[in-house]
């Protein structure tokens, strides 16, 4: 609960005091493809009822090497292709976003966590964040910036998650993993009236 309170007090500061009050009604979202050996069984778009933020849940996603693991688990991504009915009159960026998962290294062992955001033919934003064993946490991570819409434009959004783990120089024998929540991204607008 304590680290709930302290991501929305985080969040409060981050998004931009420009930004206009979200559209009224319902702002629907429509998965248009997904790709990749990361992205699980089904994938499960959910808007707030205010419309200032989504969460994008493609199941828990874990990398790992040591012990079992197979040359394959040690990387897993996803592409998602949404479209986003921004009513008329309405534009917006995806900002910030905010990641969730779990991490259990090994000493030696690292991992990374690389997230971008692409609009087609335009803006992209690309954030990646590291990890080095001994390590054993949840963790999370805010990202205040990304990418944006021009007034007057329409645009498929592409939100890719690359996952990664390296063995180094950590003991074969022993596993490390880095793992996303679920849902695994939570990603908020920063509404703008277009005049």
């Amino acid at each position: 609960m304590h680290l709930l309170a302290v991501s929305a007090l985080a969040l409060a500061t981050l998004v931009a005091p420009h930004a206009d009050p979200p559209p009224p009604g319902r702002v629907p979202i429509d998965v248009v493809t997904i790709s990749g050996n990361g992205c699980g069984r089904g994938t499960v778009v959910s808007v707030a009822a205010d419309n200032s933020r989504f969460t994008l849940d493609h199941g828990e996603v874990i990398v790992w090497v040591g012990g079992a693991a197979r040359p394959t688990d040690a990387r897993k991504n996803c592409r998602s292709m949404l479209r986003i009915h921004a009513p008329q009159g309405y534009t917006y960026a995806l900002a910030p976003a905010v990641y969730r998962g779990w991490v259990h290294l090994e000493p030696g062992a690292t991992a990374t966590a690389r997230f971008t955001h692409v609009f087609q033919g335009g803006e992209q934003h690309e954030t990646s964040y590291g990890f080095t064993g001994p390590d054993d946490d949840y963790w999370e991570r805010i990202d205040p910036d990304g990418p944006g819409l021009p007034c007057g434009q329409t645009s498929l959004v592409s939100i890719w998650t690359d996952l990664r783990v390296s063995l180094g120089s950590s003991n074969p024998a022993k596993s490390s993993y880095l793992a996303t929540d679920s849902p695994m991204t939570e990603h908020h607008f920063t509404w703008k009236r277009c005049s």
